[in-house]
Formats: structure tokens, C-alpha cells, sequence
């Protein structure tokens, strides 16, 4: 549903990300829970659990769009080792999470993060606690596609 697709020269391809963002801001913001304050998530899961498995079953449900929305996980009272920004000015945010057993890490990434978001800084205290929001994906970037988190919201616990 409302799905669309285009067509892009070669020679414009540079105009491409501009014209993208044009669009959306032009787009009427529709009324949702998460802009009224509340930001519901599908079920809570451990670090430990976002494993390739779980990401398998969750490309299962895809093709995600307006009437098949993208489940939104919890992550309660983990522990964020490091946060940084990237980008040309800083506008995207990755943190790294440890499990409770400090057996591995899991990234999150936002990229051109906003709201609560970029409220974070990594000059915070590090390592810190927080409940994490995010959508779970594949990490097409590293050498080895791996899931990691999309941040929806992370809300550090004092």
C-alpha cells in the first residue's frame, strides 16, 4: 500500500538525496502514538536475542511498509559501552551495547538522528543504562552482515 518508485538519469543521480528529503518535508506528518508521547514497541527482547536467527524470521514478515509496519523491539535496563556521531556533521549516532555476560556487542545505529536522539552526546558518561526503542536489520555495511539495531528512541536511565 502507497508504495511508489522512480526513475533517476545518471546525470542527476548527485540531486537524488536533495530532492528525497524536498519530498518528505513537503509530506503531511501524520498523527501518531509515538509523536503523542507514547512509543509502544512489539515485544521486549534481550541483547542476547537479537541473534541472525531472529533476523531470518523477521525478513520473513517483509515487505514492511504503511499497512505492514516495521516491529519496534524494547531492550530494558541494558548497558550502552560507547556512543558516537558520524557523518559529515555529526548528524548520525552509533552506540555499542554490551550483553549482560559481556559475550558480544551489538550496534545501533541512527542515521540523521532526531528528537530524543540527538539529545544524546557522547561526551555523556559512558558506559550507561537505558531503555532502548529500535527496529532490527541487517548490518550491510561490516564485512559480515550481522543484525543490528535501527535506534527508535534510547532513554537513559539515571
Amino acid at each position: 500500500a502507497v508504495s511508489g518508485g522512480f526513475t533517476v538519469k545518471s546525470e542527476r543521480v548527485s540531486e537524488l538525496e536533495g530532492g528525497l528529503i524536498a519530498a518528505r518535508a513537503a509530506l503531511p506528518i501524520p498523527k501518531s502514538a509515538e509523536q503523542a508521547g507514547e512509543l509502544v514497541a512489539d515485544a521486549e527482547v534481550a541483547p542476547s536475542a537479537v541473534t541472525n536467527t531472529l533476523l531470518s524470521t523477521l525478513e520473513h514478515l517483509a515487505p514492511f511498509g504503511e499497512k505492514n509496519e516495521k516491529p519496534i523491539f524494547f531492550l530494558k535496563n541494558i548497558r550502552i559501552q560507547h556512543l558516537s556521531c558520524f557523518g559529515a556533521s555529526g548528524e548520525h549516532i552509533k552506540v555499542r551495547i554490551e550483553d549482560e555476560r559481556a559475550e558480544r556487542t551489538l550496534e545501533g545505529v541512527a542515521f540523521f538522528a532526531r528528537g530524543v536522539l540527538r539529545t544524546l552526546s557522547p561526551h555523556a558518561t559512558f558506559p550507561a543504562r537505558a531503555h532502548v526503542f529500535a527496529h532490527i536489520e541487517r548490518d550491510t555495511f561490516s564485512r559480515i552482515p550481522r543484525p543490528r539495531l535501527r535506534l527508535v528512541d534510547v532513554r537513559l536511565i539515571s
